[in-house]
């Protein structure tokens, strides 16, 4: 499947709907998945999935409508179908067409060579994380993920939008006695990818397990990596930067543009053209997406927007949109970095803690940034600057806003940290203080 076999899609549906506006977003992937356990691969997958996804505005009605058959006798009756349903809907007087936009194409996140590695390069990258084990005497589950995805727009208006990228995503969870630790990989291509660097650290981790000691609930100057530190960001970009929640005055940062809402230290951009993030140049409106300065040296500057969010407040569009939310989102996030190495960070902690990665996270109040979750992985003991030993899993509960006060120190190395449904940030490692820990857990 190629840009001309969507273009045909795109055009036989567009000449066939009727109504005030319509767009069609096809989505395209090759998933290839393997997961492993126990020096086996149990499960393999190689998937090719399809969707055509159309949305049709007939006054203030909308409505919209899938399918992944492309045959012209079931677009004809999906179209049909979406007519129907549209014109029984109740009027939307909160409902805004698109603005025009333009053209666009993007492939620079895209690698031939991965596009077209095979069940056997999965193989192969698995076997040697195994050797690599038991090399260590350790079990290494995980899961390795690669993708080659395209995406297709059009509109009414004539415009068309095309990328395609590549994604690799490998996790390990090295496990001995019942102890674990982590880490995740993700990137577009593996020209920079180091196996055996990636595999050395969480290994060799294991070895604190063998001072292990019970810790307690309360406030502690924590060292956060970028699995742990990148969660808490993707989840406020979904908390604080929701165009229409902050439109409708339901955001924590409503009302507060050019006001300092975080550490000055903490300087946060939407960038797609970073080379670490796997964004592209335009979004679901078929808009230019800008690079926004979000927190400048603490202080609030840009809130993403799209056509709906720019009508009400009369901000600019910023090309953030999403389908089917009728919001925008930054989803390429990066967080300036610091001037300090890792060992540097650690070594200026007496006393303190280091997270590996949260797990079971969710929101409480997100007007108020209420945010909480579990540790998972390892949570490692930190005293007179350096590791020495393990402790429990911890529940935390933190006003986000309120942490971004309390960051001491940022890394002067950025990761890529992606969370799926929220996008990705490049960011580096953290050294937060007064990081509440609300309970301890039974696992």
């Amino acid at each position: 499947m190629n840009r001309e076999f969507f273009e045909g899609i795109a055009s036989f549906i567009l000449k066939n709907v009727q109504g005030d506006h319509c767009r069609v977003y096809i989505a395209q992937n090759d998933n290839k998945l393997s997961r492993f356990a126990d020096n086996n691969i149990h499960q393999s997958v190689d998937q090719d999935n399809f969707s055509i996804n159309i949305e049709l505005t007939m006054g203030k009605k909308h409505g919209t409508i899938s399918t992944n058959r492309y045959d012209e006798e079931n677009l004809r009756k999906l179209i049909a179908i979406l007519h129907g349903s549209v014109k029984n809907l109740k009027d939307d007087d909160k409902w805004v067409i698109p603005k025009k936009g333009a053209s666009f194409a993007y492939n620079k996140n895209f690698n031939n060579e991965l596009a077209a590695y095979n069940e056997k390069n999965s193989a192969d990258i698995i076997g040697k994380i195994f050797s690599k084990g038991k090399s260590y005497n350790t079990n290494i589950s995980g899961s390795l993920n690669m993708k080659a995805n395209r995406i297709f727009l059009a509109n009414s208006y004539g415009n068309r939008g095309f990328v395609e990228n590549t994604f690799f995503n490998l996790i390990i969870i090295p496990e001995r006695d019942d102890n674990t630790t982590y880490n995740k990989f993700t990137g577009y291509s593996l020209d920079d990818f180091d196996l055996e660097n990636f595999l050395e650290k969480p290994l060799k981790r294991l070895e604190h397990y063998d001072h292990f000691r019970e810790i307690g609930k309360g406030k502690y100057k924590v060292l956060l990596e970028e699995f742990s530190a990148g969660n808490i960001f993707t989840n406020l970009s979904y908390m604080a930067f929701d165009s229409q929640a902050f439109a409708e005055k339901r955001s924590y940062l409503s009302d507060k543009m050019d006001d300092r809402v975080v550490g000055e230290n903490i300087t946060l951009f939407d960038d797609y053209s970073n080379g670490l993030t796997m964004g592209s140049n335009f979004d679901f409106e078929l808009q230019e997406r800008k690079k926004l300065t979000l927190f400048e040296k603490g202080i609030f500057r840009n809130m993403p927007m799209d056509t709906k969010g720019a009508k009400i407040t009369g901000l600019p569009i910023t090309g953030h949109s999403l389908w089917g939310f009728n919001s925008a989102l930054p989803m390429n996030m990066v967080l300036e970095k610091g001037n300090n190495s890792f060992e540097q960070m650690l070594g200026n902690i007496e006393q303190g803690l280091l997270i590996t990665r949260f797990n079971y996270t969710n929101t409480l109040d997100r007007k108020k940034t209420l945010f909480t979750g579990m540790t998972r992985n390892g949570v490692f003991i930190i005293e007179n600057g350096r590791i020495v030993g393990t402790g429990n899993n911890l529940r935390f509960t933190i006003d986000i806003m309120e942490t971004l006060n309390n960051v001491e120190m940022l890394g002067n190395i950025q990761h890529y940290y992606s969370n799926g449904w929220f996008g990705g940030i490049v960011i580096p490692e953290l050294v937060i203080d007064d990081f509440n820990f609300t309970g301890t857990t039974g696992f």
